[in-house]
């Protein structure tokens, strides 16, 4: 990828209003940051821009000069992001699930509009497990315009602590829908490896249904052979199964129903931050640095 010299260089102009001989170059902030999530990283900036003219002299183009314009202007874009009025979106779906960055765990709140658009809601250090984090990011969105009484369906990963408050915040008015890829991975990671494909095979034939009443029949089943010789994996099979059939009573499309049914598209959203990450700064850290790009990536339909 080459930059066009002329979107960096503001000019400074002398008395007289003509351009100053060995101008000195400074990069736009927002220039910096989209070539980022094209994939430049800081270190290969300098190469992506087109030659100057030999008399022009060139600075601010290093790495460490370019690093420092993406965090102050990244810095800016995330807090706008996280503080902004969320009163006007006509929400059908919102989906919390913990993600992993390196030693970090940030809890995730993503809307589902009406028409299928995404948009990251709220970003909260802590594991879904925690519930002073998972109380502290749904309260956030609530004090910024998220209507806690309107209908919403709710998906979460299943943890307790996310559960019980999302209850307490938005009553029994939000069905809540367990990741059913969440409900597989506990259940198998319980069993030994030479079970693991059969079970997830048995599973994702009894969610392919359609039909709540027969994939509850089917997975009662599974829940039953496993008892004897893997009551830990028949237990997690049947905690909280129910809520993972949610999506189904709604009469969804087929389509609509597969992305409302699991958190993946939290996932699928935020690997794009990872990659952004390893490239600019070496590691899978979610700070002020990276996290505006959700900005950029979630806004798809």
């Amino acid at each position: 990828m080459r930059v066009a010299h002329g979107e960096l260089i503001r000019s400074h102009a002398d008395a007289k209003g003509g351009p100053v001989c060995g101008e000195l170059l400074i990069l736009g902030k927002s220039v910096i940051r989209h070539t980022q999530v094209l994939g430049v990283s800081t270190r290969r900036y300098a190469r992506s821009l087109e030659p100057l003219p030999p008399a022009v002299q060139v600075r601010g183009i290093s790495k460490s000069a370019v690093s420092e314009r993406f965090v102050y202007g990244t810095e800016r874009k995330f807090s706008e992001l996280m503080s902004r009025d969320l009163r006007g979106l006509a929400l059908v779906a919102l989906m919390i699930d913990g993600v992993h960055f390196g030693e970090h765990v940030v809890l995730a709140a993503v809307g589902v509009d009406e028409r299928g658009g995404k948009q990251v809601l709220g970003l909260r250090e802590g594991a879904t497990e925690n519930a002073a984090a998972v109380k502290a990011l749904l309260a956030d969105l609530v004090e910024r315009g998220l209507d806690a009484n309107r209908s919403l369906l709710i998906v979460v990963d299943g943890a307790k602590a996310l559960h019980k408050a999302v209850v307490e915040v938005f009553g029994r008015r939000a069905p809540i829908q367990r990741c059913r890829e969440h409900k597989k991975r506990n259940v198998t990671d319980a069993l030994p490896e030479r079970l693991r494909a059969t079970v997830r095979s048995a599973m994702n034939q009894a969610y392919a249904t359609r039909d709540a009443g027969r994939a509850q029949r089917l997975l009662g089943n599974l829940a039953r052979r496993l008892e004897h010789q893997h009551p830990g994996a028949a237990a997690s099979l049947r905690e909280g199964l129910d809520e993972t059939l949610t999506v189904m009573r709604l009469g969804l499309a087929d389509n609509l129903e597969r992305v409302l049914s699991s958190t993946n598209l939290i996932e699928n959203l935020f690997s794009r931050v990872r990659e952004i990450g390893r490239q600019d700064f070496g590691c899978q850290v979610l700070s002020a640095e990276i996290a505006p790009h959700f900005g950029y990536s979630l806004k798809s339909s």
